[in-house]
């Protein structure tokens, strides 16, 4: 979504990208592009098509869930809670 937007201002502001970074801001693009679309079609239904639908899914609830991160200094983790409703 923004990606084109940023190679529309760079074009238009006169800077010259070399053949590698621009081939490298594609590939940025198309993966960010295939990740959106890739999340965009799970959830719901059991069809077995992919895609919404309703009547499946995750079930109300409440869910913990745990998030850690490690570094070079230690590990640290921290729980959110989820409401689903």
């Amino acid at each position: 979504m923004w990606l084109p937007l940023v190679g529309v201002v760079l074009a238009g502001a006169g800077v010259e990208l070399s053949r590698k970074k621009s081939l490298s801001f594609v590939a940025m693009g198309v993966t960010i592009l295939a990740l959106t679309l890739l999340t965009s079609c799970g959830g719901g239904g059991n069809s077995g098509d992919g895609g919404g639908g309703g009547g499946g899914g995750t079930p109300s609830g409440t869910y913990t869930i745990t998030v850690t991160g490690t570094a070079s200094s230690g590990t640290s983790s921290t729980d959110i809670k989820l409401v689903v409703q």
